[in-house]
C-alpha cells in the first residue's frame, strides 16, 4: 500500500509541475506593427514553458502548440475576444491548462458584459497583458472578474519577462 502512495505522489507531482500556458493572441490589423515582436515573445516562451496558443482577430484564426506554427500568421481583421475565450473553454475541457493569458493591444468590438459572461464560464483566471492603453480598461475588467492579473506593457519586448516574472507560482 505504501508503494502505491509513493507512485500516486509522483504522478501528482508530475501533474503539478507541468506548466501549460494557454496564450490568447490578438492578431487583428492593429497588431501589424507588433507581429514580429509577438512572434519572438511566443518563441521565447515556448522554450521555457509548454504552450498552447489561440490566434484571433474577429474570429479564431488558428491554434497550435509551437512557435513555428504561429510564425506563419499575419495580422488582419478586427478585435473580438469572445471567439478566443470560447476556444479557450474548449481547450481547457480537453487538457490541463495552468494559465490563460490574453495578449492584446486593442479594445474589442463586443459589449463588455457579453465578454465577461464568456470569461467567467472558463472557471479559471484570465491574466491579461495590454500592449499600450487602448484596450487596458476592458482587459482590466476581464482579469478582475476572473481573479486574474492585468499588466500593461509599452512594447512587446517586455512580454516574456512579464509572463515569467508575474504569472509563475
Amino acid at each position: 500500500k505504501a508503494g502505491g502512495n509513493v507512485e500516486q505522489n509522483l504522478q501528482f507531482e508530475a501533474i503539478r509541475t507541468t506548466r501549460t500556458k494557454l496564450l490568447l493572441l490578438d492578431v487583428s490589423g492593429s497588431m501589424s506593427d507588433s507581429m514580429d515582436g509577438l512572434k519572438q515573445a511566443v518563441e521565447r516562451l515556448a522554450t521555457t514553458a509548454s504552450i498552447k496558443w489561440v490566434a484571433f482577430n474577429d474570429t479564431v484564426v488558428a491554434t497550435g502548440d509551437t512557435a513555428d506554427e504561429f510564425n506563419n500568421i499575419g495580422a488582419s481583421g478586427g478585435t473580438e475576444y469572445i471567439p478566443a475565450i470560447q476556444k479557450a473553454q474548449e481547450i481547457c475541457s480537453e487538457m490541463l491548462v495552468d494559465q490563460v493569458i490574453l495578449i492584446s493591444d486593442g479594445a474589442p468590438f463586443e459589449d463588455i458584459s457579453d465578454i465577461l459572461l464568456e470569461a467567467t464560464k472558463l472557471n479559471q483566471p484570465i491574466h491579461t497583458i495590454s500592449i499600450g492603453e487602448v484596450g487596458a480598461s476592458v482587459m482590466q475588467q476581464i482579469s478582475s472578474e476572473t481573479n486574474g492579473e492585468q499588466i500593461i506593457v509599452d512594447n512587446l519586448s517586455q512580454i516574456e519577462q512579464t509572463i515569467t516574472s508575474s504569472f509563475n507560482y
